[in-house]
């Protein structure tokens, strides 16, 4: 009662400094969204030992408003994820069939239309892998298959997997690259071959589409000049880009064949593009001829840059000299001015 006399005869205008911020005063409801002894004792505390009152009470409103608003969000978000909305592919009878699903990629067609590209199989490495596409018209929030996407190869007598990678080209078309393994002579084996870290004899191809994926072209391999071979074996490539004017490319590292032959001596990277929409192609290695300097790349991203410049980056993935590059980095990055003819030594990242 003192301290409100007192302050009935003073001015009601308080300075900065002699108002103290209920946020540090007060403490909002539990989880429970009901006042706790703690929460009253506190805030009483607060009261009886604050130099002056203080009108909270708007100020409290709204953070409680606030937090209510977070608890609210929170909630909504784990309802959708309760709901499964937003999932592509889910497994319904998993207690029946093993089907599992590797590999997206995802191309927006409009603010609200995306294509999603995907491969499913009974394992990571089976021979069954096959490419399987999925629509949304609703910005993501639910999805409808459109089904499997031939790669138009495999048949009775040749056993091939298959991954694909969607693409946006600059004129609206998209692009499917695939990556077709052979596996005729290894059919119960893996990818690769535990004993000596090769993989089986993989290609490449290509299929297009002018009508948002609904219909695709004949499918077209990348076969680049006589002095490459048809046939790897590559890892995993970078999804097809469109690169200055009508060039397309993408990305791969090399690998050692199934025997541990490698005419590289470790994984290199090389440039795949064509001018003239896949009919022919070009080769061009990224990492430098020098067999003394046996760095293993793998897993690789290429990138037109504003500049015009093409931007290559790849982890480090093994090799005998890891430690050349300062700082042992995992990831390392190569730029090409030139577009793709010469490129600069592994840069670190």
């Amino acid at each position: 009662q003192q301290q409100q006399q007192q302050g009935a005869g003073a001015s009601n205008v308080q300075s900065p400094a002699q108002r103290q911020s209920p946020r540090k005063l007060f403490r909002l409801p539990t989880e429970s969204s009901e006042w706790s002894l703690l929460d009253r004792i506190h805030n009483w505390a607060a009261r009886v030992l604050a130099p002056e009152p203080v009108d909270t009470s708007a100020e409290m409103v709204l953070l409680a408003e606030e937090e209510l608003e977070r608890r609210k969000h929170a909630r909504a978000t784990l309802h959708f994820s309760e709901l499964g909305r937003g999932v592509v592919f889910e497994n319904r009878r998993p207690q029946i069939f093993s089907i599992h699903a590797y590999f997206p990629s995802v191309v927006a067609l409009s603010e609200q239309e995306m294509v999603v590209v995907y491969s499913k199989a009974e394992a990571i490495e089976a021979s069954n892998m096959r490419s399987f596409m999925a629509r949304s018209d609703n910005g993501g929030m639910t999805w409808s298959q459109d089904g499997q996407v031939q790669s138009q190869f495999s048949s009775p007598d040749r056993i091939v997997s298959e991954t694909a990678q969607i693409s946006r080209l600059r004129d609206g078309s998209l692009a499917l690259l695939f990556q077709l393994s052979d596996r005729t002579e290894h059919t119960l084996d893996g990818l690769v071959n535990p004993s000596t870290g090769g993989r089986v004899p993989s290609f490449f191809a290509v299929r297009r589409s002018i009508d948002g994926g609904k219909n695709w072209s004949q499918m077209r391999l990348v076969r680049p000049h006589a002095d490459v071979g048809t046939q790897g074996p590559y890892g995993w490539p970078s999804p097809l880009v469109q690169l200055a004017g009508e060039r397309w490319g993408f990305v791969v590292h090399s690998c050692a064949d199934w025997w541990g032959r490698n005419e590289f001596g470790s994984n290199q990277l090389f440039l795949f593009w064509t001018d003239d929409a896949g009919a022919t192609w070009v080769r061009t290695r990224i990492t430098a001829d020098d067999t003394s300097v046996q760095q293993d790349f793998c897993e690789p991203s290429l990138s037109l840059l504003p500049s015009g410049a093409l931007l290559v980056v790849a982890n480090i993935c093994g090799g005998n000299t890891r430690a050349s590059i300062s700082g042992e980095p995992t990831l390392t990055y190569f730029l090409s001015h030139d577009g793709g003819a010469l490129w600069s030594p592994p840069l670190a990242s």
